[in-house]
């Protein structure tokens, strides 16, 4: 069973740039670039990662998982690149890793996991631990912000624009909701899995 997961290694460049969001608000100055750079940041975090509206990573980042324990399948929370490692806590409380020939990444459409090979024992693990294994992943479209796709960041652009135009946290009008096409816009990039 899953217990926790956290990111490690955060991407090296957000979805959008400062130049492409200025551009989309039709910004020719830079007296407000901090201001927009920071709904840039708020617009990956409502987006991005785990707990992001995608349920997935847009540019690549690693995660560290930590579970209760090994099985032969060990099920992953959003879609994956690759297996950085695996590990686990023998019975005397060592840290093992796994050499990645025992094990495969399973990219399925109901939910990925780890496919350990039926040449493969599970190790004993060490019995006073809730944490006796854990695993670290490469998730996201890519390395680069290009990478990911055009509609995805389309739709933060939309969102960035609608903050800069709706600074108060509530608007009496029918203006107050998210702008029109957001939900259909990532939709079909939002993780399709449940826990």
């Amino acid at each position: 069973m899953l217990l926790s997961l956290s990111r490690s290694v955060a991407p090296v460049e957000t979805p959008i740039t400062l130049a492409e969001a200025k551009a989309h608000l039709r910004v020719d100055w830079d007296d407000s670039d901090d201001y927009i750079t920071a709904l840039i940041d708020a617009a990956v975090a409502r987006m991005d990662g785990w707990s992001g509206v995608l349920g997935r990573c847009m540019v690549n980042q690693s995660w560290t998982l930590t579970f209760d324990s090994l099985s032969q399948q060990l099920y992953l929370p959003f879609p994956v690149n690759s297996i950085t490692s695996v590990k686990y806590y023998d019975v005397d409380n060592s840290e093992q890793t796994i050499n990645a020939s025992n094990y495969e990444l399973v990219t399925t459409l109901t939910r990925p996991y780890i496919n350990f090979t039926s040449t493969y024992s599970i190790p004993v693990q060490y019995d006073y631990r809730t944490d006796r294994a854990s695993v670290i992943v490469v998730a996201g479209y890519g390395a680069a912000a290009s990478d990911v796709p055009a509609s995805i960041k389309h739709a933060m652009k939309m969102l960035v624009a609608h903050w800069y135009e709706h600074r108060e946290s509530v608007i009496m009008t029918s203006s107050s909701v998210l702008p029109q096409g957001f939900d259909a816009i990532i939709e079909p990039h939002r993780r399709s899995f449940l826990l």
